[in-house]
């Protein structure tokens, strides 16, 4: 957004979330937001042409008066993983838009994954027991991946950034600081049905978690260079795996049904109440394993008995 003079001379401009490479832009980028949330200038009247340190989210814009955005001043909300992910009754983010610090997490994933630019991982609890925890998504256009890279099983040991949301996905955006000391292997993912993700998906969201015995059921194994969903089923219902064109998926051999397949849960959906449109990425053509069906159990056994 520029502001010109009648000579065409740039005035004041902002540029913000992924702008690309546009000239008019100051300093680094504003964080993106959501809907309804709005970008305002703080503290107000102030302009140092940086856009990141210029702007700042307001959930409760003021237009056509003197903005009162939260400039940062305040301390973030110290928050759990699992509160920071709960809802309204709409499905809405009970803290959309608060400043929170998240402490004591690991990576689910490594950057440049799902983006070969922004910072797009998932993380969770790193002292919680698998089937416990909770997951979230960590997204920031402005995060430099290549001068502070994430590896796949990292502790963060601090987060601070603003939850925002993104088609039913919750995440930390506009990261303000992140620290990264030592990883540790990751637990196993948590095993679940295609009907079970399809329907109870908010449960895993951001999660890592496995699915055994698929087979495609619509939809073309995707080229080089090319994101697409396909229908997957393990005999319980259909849901959606997303193959994304950053990963080494796209352009791979098709797997040899049945196939059982690890990734991220995910979710897109773009209404209230945000509770269908959830998905499998896998993360790299490791997580998925050709000709693998569900195991047999060796033993059965009653309550009786």
């Amino acid at each position: 957004v520029a502001l010109r003079d009648a000579t065409g001379m740039n005035l004041d401009s902002l540029c913000y979330g992924d702008s690309g490479g546009m000239l008019v832009c100051e300093g680094t980028h504003a964080p993106d937001v959501g809907n309804s949330t709005s970008l305002a200038r703080c503290p107000d009247g102030e302009d140092t042409d940086d856009n990141q340190a210029d702007f700042a989210a307001d959930p409760t814009p003021t237009p056509g008066a003197e903005n009162d955005a939260d400039c940062g001043t305040v301390d973030p909300i110290d928050l759990f993983l699992c509160d920071l992910r709960e809802n309204d009754a709409n499905g809405f983010p009970t803290y959309f838009g608060q400043r929170v610090r998240v402490t004591n997490l690991v990576a689910l994933m490594s950057t440049g994954v799902f983006s070969s630019s922004a910072l797009d991982i998932t993380v969770t609890d790193a002292s919680t027991p698998t089937l416990g925890r909770c997951c979230i998504n960590l997204f920031d256009f402005n995060y430099d991946i290549f001068a502070n890279p994430i590896n796949e099983g990292d502790i963060i040991t601090e987060v601070v950034g603003t939850v925002d949301f993104f088609n039913g996905k919750t995440e930390i955006s506009n990261i303000e600081l992140l620290t990264v000391s030592g990883s540790q292997t990751l637990e196993d993912p948590v095993e679940v049905t295609t009907a079970e993700l399809a329907a109870f998906g908010e449960d895993y969201e951001s999660c890592l978690i496995e699915i055994c015995g698929v087979m495609i059921t619509e939809g073309d194994w995707p080229g080089e260079g090319t994101s697409r969903n396909l229908t997957i089923d393990d005999g319980s219902g259909p849901v959606t795996m997303r193959v994304d064109a950053d990963t080494d998926v796209d352009g791979s051999l098709a797997p040899v049904e049945p196939f059982t397949v690890i990734g991220i849960a995910g979710q897109f959906d773009s209404s209230s109440p945000w509770d269908s449109g959830y998905q499998i990425l896998p993360r790299r053509r490791t997580d998925i394993m050709d000709d693998m069906a569900c195991p047999v159990p060796t033993i059965r056994q009653t309550w009786s008995e």
